[in-house]
């Protein structure tokens, strides 16, 4: 798994829906590497490819979920990638995933607008964060203190 360090902050500081956030998404739970949104989809580096094949390839758009949008795609993310994630791993999702849901309904009391939005990105960084480094305590502590993606 690369670095996540850097998306984990993007993800945090989203303040709306992004194509590019969903594609680097897509890529990090994938173990690619995003190389950029070209407006039509994703063209990422496969890094386990083999030699005669080339090492850069294209995810059209309509193959990537719009995670820092929707709460069913990442949903959808959630459930895929949970069941993947060993011990630790998994006890820090569901931590964060449970903080992501007491801070929606935190929002919604609030008559938040974009509750649907910033649920859905909090779901993707307790993936994320529990995708990173599990001896990276700091990450996890920032995840729980930003909530749901703010």
């Amino acid at each position: 798994m690369t670095d996540l360090s850097s998306l984990l902050e993007r993800v945090r500081g989203a303040s709306g829906p992004s194509l590019v956030l969903d594609g680097e998404i897509w890529c990090a739970v994938n173990g690619y590497e995003f190389v950029q949104w070209d407006g039509a989809g994703c063209v990422y580096r496969d890094p386990n490819a083999p030699s005669w094949k080339p090492g850069i390839t294209h995810a059209s758009a309509s193959v990537i979920r719009p995670y820092s949008a929707s709460i069913d795609a990442a949903v959808a993310l959630v459930e895929r990638v949970l069941p993947s994630l060993d011990g630790q791993r998994r006890v820090r999702a569901e931590r964060l995933i449970e903080q992501t849901m007491r801070n929606a309904g935190r929002d919604l009391a609030a008559g938040d607008q974009d509750i649907g939005g910033k649920a859905a990105r909090g779901l993707c960084l307790a993936i994320l964060t529990a995708l990173a480094d599990p001896a990276d305590d700091a990450a996890l502590l920032s995840a729980l203190d930003t909530g749901s993606g703010r």
